[in-house]
């Protein structure tokens, strides 16, 4: 299904570029005075030096008018064997919808657009929905990624709330450093590795918006372990505290309910 979706989607995007080529050329048969279209280029050639255009388009505060005497001009024109039009297309500068040749073939491509989507969605639902599903002993023995993102905001409330009562600046600093180590280790792999899990009961917007404050949180967590690492503990704790605050957030995101399907 993700090669035919696939397929789809490339093949209406193809159409649909070739169909906007004309977009603004419609057909000089097509076209009448009353339309009041102007001229946005170069349309015939001139009679007396083939290399110069018939018509040109006005200056920006002048723009040109397709009259009915310069549709008939352009019409009249031919190829030396008399039978081709020399002037078939009128580039203009409005859009008429009732003009587009390429109209249908564009609405095409959309509605192949639109069903290539459709496909994709299915099958990643799909694919979602039998991982989530699936009860082999490895998926049962990880670690559910609501509970590991839980797990690591109650991990670094402990570290938080644990610094204040150690006896100097030394053991703070070797503390936030084996205990922020210890939360990447367990609770964001397993948060990460659930990925997939998380899409397919979240939906891609509510994974977007727990993954926003998880990922900012788990910034501020690296940044707080840099910072003890060179013995700045001040900026440390300021970083502790700031992921703190966005892993709450992230928390009732994580364990919110499934988005309707």
């Amino acid at each position: 299904m993700k090669l035919l979706a696939g397929l789809l989607i490339s093949l209406s995007l193809t159409l649909g570029v070739i169909a906007s080529t004309n977009a603004y050329h419609p057909r000089l048969s097509r076209i009448d005075a009353t339309m009041e279209l102007t001229l946005a280029g170069p349309a015939g050639r001139s009679a007396e030096d083939p290399t110069r255009p018939l018509f040109t388009k006005g200056p920006a505060t002048e723009p040109r008018r397709l009259s009915q005497e310069m549709i008939t001009a352009l019409a009249a024109q031919m190829e030396p064997d008399g039978v081709t039009p020399t002037v078939r297309r009128v580039p203009v500068a409005e859009f008429r919808f009732d003009l587009w040749d390429g109209r249908w073939y564009f609405l095409l491509s959309v509605i192949g657009l639109c069903s290539g989507a459709f496909l994709v969605r299915i099958g990643t639902r799909a694919r979602l929905r039998a991982l989530a599903d699936r009860s082999s002993g490895a998926a049962r023995d990880r670690m559910p990624p609501e509970m590991a993102m839980r797990g690591a905001a109650e991990e670094l409330d402990r570290l938080v709330a644990l610094l204040p009562g150690l006896r100097s600046d030394e053991e703070r600093l070797e503390t936030i450093l084996h205990r922020a180590d210890g939360i990447t280790r367990r609770e964001i792999d397993a948060f990460i590795e659930g990925r997939e899990e998380l899409v397919g009961r979240l939906g891609l917007a509510g994974y977007a918006r727990l993954m926003d404050a998880f990922a900012a949180g788990e910034r501020m967590l690296n940044r707080a372990w840099s910072a003890a690492a060179d013995h700045a503990l001040d900026e440390a704790v300021a970083s502790l505290h700031v992921a703190q605050a966005r892993w709450r957030e992230a928390v009732p995101l994580a364990t919110a309910e499934p988005a309707s399907r």
